[in-house]
């Protein structure tokens, strides 16, 4: 299927299947996999937004898991993976997709050149690949990025090591909470706690925390960001930068979806510095490079 079908297929669907019970932000997905199928479908909503809503690139998602699948792991077995995305969405400029749709769409992607297009409701599109949305997305064993740093250092990313993870005041902080987090026998994600800084100067730590239903816990970095929330996201404090440590020898970067929360309540003024490190090694980079082109409000508008 050429570009321009595929972004017409994601556009049908925005308009037709999405389902934004919550708001009147539609939003279309139609995604080319390796076997030649083209899925497509809509943003769907509950009214509180909390439990059955979903990006319309993770319904799509999730269904080539149900009828193909099981879809690839960053390019290695299942049965299928997808090469090309098209979004579209009815908002007067192309949207990208947020940091929890480009964790997935990372995942079960063939390459980091799979190509990510969008549309909006005017002429305007977009394009790039999903190895450029999120670059640090955790594709060696068990996570591991040290080898997509390389690469990426070597494209232009703006990265830097620290000499250890007990060299960065947060990242030790971090280290820290760490040792506070609670996962299930059945769990083998490596404990890790996060430590953001605010504007105000104040500390917020968090920690993994796994429960059965994924809705009490959630990562390190975005528990911290729950315990940094006051209020309105406007009456927060914005975070300025955060560490966060890994036990073990993997390295672990902030998932999108810590970017996307990290996004949320970043200054209004400047970058975020973020440090991540292991037993091992520790870097220090940014918010903006780690999560380019970012989804947010300027996008819908308020």
């Amino acid at each position: 299927m050429n570009i321009d079908h595929l972004l017409q297929a994601a556009k049908d669907a925005g308009q037709h299947r999405a389902r934004p019970l919550a708001s009147n932000f539609k939003v279309g997905a139609a995604l080319e996999f390796t076997n030649g199928a083209i899925l497509s479908g809509g943003n769907t909503e509950d009214r509180g937004k909390t439990v059955v809503g979903a990006c319309a690139e993770r319904n799509v998602l999730a269904a080539a898991n149900n009828q193909m699948g099981p879809l690839s792991e960053y390019g290695i077995g299942g049965t299928v993976g997808w090469r090309r995305a098209a979004v579209w969405a009815n908002t007067p400029g192309p949207i990208t997709p947020c940091g929890i749709c480009r964790d997935y769409m990372a995942a079960t992607a063939v390459s980091p050149g799979a190509e990510v297009l969008s549309q909006c409701e005017g002429p305007s599109r977009s394009g790039f690949t999903i190895g450029e949305l999120l670059p640090l997305a955790g594709r060696g064993p068990g996570g591991d990025v040290k080898e997509e740093i390389e690469s990426w250092r070597l494209s232009g990313g703006r990265i830097t090591q620290l000499p250890s993870s007990a060299s960065d005041y947060l990242i030790a902080r971090a280290m820290g909470a760490a040792g506070r987090s609670y996962r299930p026998p059945f769990s083998n994600e490596p404990i890790s706690g996060a430590a953001l800084l605010t504007e105000n100067g104040q500390m917020h730590e968090g920690f993994l925390v796994i429960d059965a239903t994924t809705r009490l816990g959630g990562t390190a970095i975005s528990m911290a960001v729950r315990n940094a929330l006051v209020g309105p996201v406007e009456n927060t404090s914005r975070v300025v930068a955060v560490g966060l440590f890994t036990y073990g020898d993997v390295l672990r970067a902030p998932t999108g979806c810590d970017l996307q929360l990290l996004q949320e309540i970043r200054s209004k003024h400047g970058d975020v510095d973020v440090m991540f490190g292991c037993n091992t090694c520790a870097y220090k980079t940014t918010l903006d490079a780690l999560l380019p082109h970012p989804f947010g409000r300027n996008d819908l508008g308020y």
